[in-house]
């Protein structure tokens, strides 16, 4: 139970910025082992937006709030997986082979495609939260929403570790500390915690399986091929990228059933 805990609290520390205890740290033999808690983080991040938004709903200023909604996940995690969304945008859209693509992945300056990309997501997904918040006006409901879309989400990243081999040759990258996923445990963990708030979720929408199918199928399938093709695997760009996508898709096939 204490490695667990140790292990937890490692998590949490590499993915967000949420204060733990002196005595975590996120070293590669600890890290291994960690990436089971990946949907628990989101967990958390969902719960952390849930709590704001029952203080803004009785503003009734539904743009406002769906925009520091997002605002709160980004400082909680420190804008790790946009980032990621966001040089994936750079190095697929500038690079030609590999090594480009590669390379551009490690610049820290943010290009054309990625700011066009990051705005396209930003703008796009606060415009989704607004009419969500608007028609649903239930915090129950919306918080269930806004936990298992922090959740779920996150388990995509874990899937792309089972399925493709880490790309980089190098030593230097933000995933090489996970890149020796455990497989069944961790996998298997990982959709149990990413698929507790969608079981709830059931028993009050009757079609969200569509939402859920459909956002984790479209983006996995789509970087899957992507990464495979060019690279041959994955890094921890393409990882935040995978966790966006998915988080954007959730929100529009869910906004999409909303509306039929």
């Amino acid at each position: 139970m204490k490695q667990e805990i140790h292990r937890f609290f490692a998590a949490l520390m590499f993915y967000s910025r949420i204060p733990c205890p002196s005595w975590a740290n996120h070293d590669a033999a600890v890290l291994n082992r960690a990436t089971r808690y990946f949907p628990l983080i989101g967990g958390i991040i969902g719960m952390s937006q849930a709590l704001l938004l029952g203080l803004l709903l009785p503003l009734n200023q539904p743009m406002l709030t769906s925009w520091l909604l997002l605002a709160l996940g980004i400082w909680l995690t420190g804008a790790f997986h946009e980032d990621g969304f966001a040089d994936v945008c750079d190095a697929f859209g500038g690079g030609w082979n590999k090594a480009d693509i590669l390379r551009i992945m490690k610049d820290s300056r943010l290009g054309t495609f990625g700011t066009i990309g990051l705005l396209i997501l930003l703008v796009t997904q606060a415009l989704m939260l607004e009419f969500l918040i608007q028609s649903i006006g239930n915090w129950s409901s919306l918080a269930l929403m806004l936990v298992s879309w922090q959740m779920w989400s996150r388990l995509t990243p874990v899937v792309f570790m089972r399925l493709l081999p880490y790309a980089r040759e190098d030593s230097e990258s933000k995933a090489k500390p996970i890149a020796q996923i455990h497989y069944n445990s961790d996998t298997f963990l990982a959709l149990f915690t990413a698929s507790i708030p969608l079981i709830a979720a059931l028993t009050i929408i009757p079609n969200w399986p569509v939402a859920v199918v459909f956002s984790g199928v479209i983006p996995t399938f789509y970087l899957y091929r992507l990464s495979k093709k060019w690279l041959g695997g994955y890094t921890g760009d393409v990882l935040g990228a995978s966790q966006q996508l998915t988080a954007w898709c959730f929100l529009f096939f869910y906004l999409l059933q909303k509306i039929g």
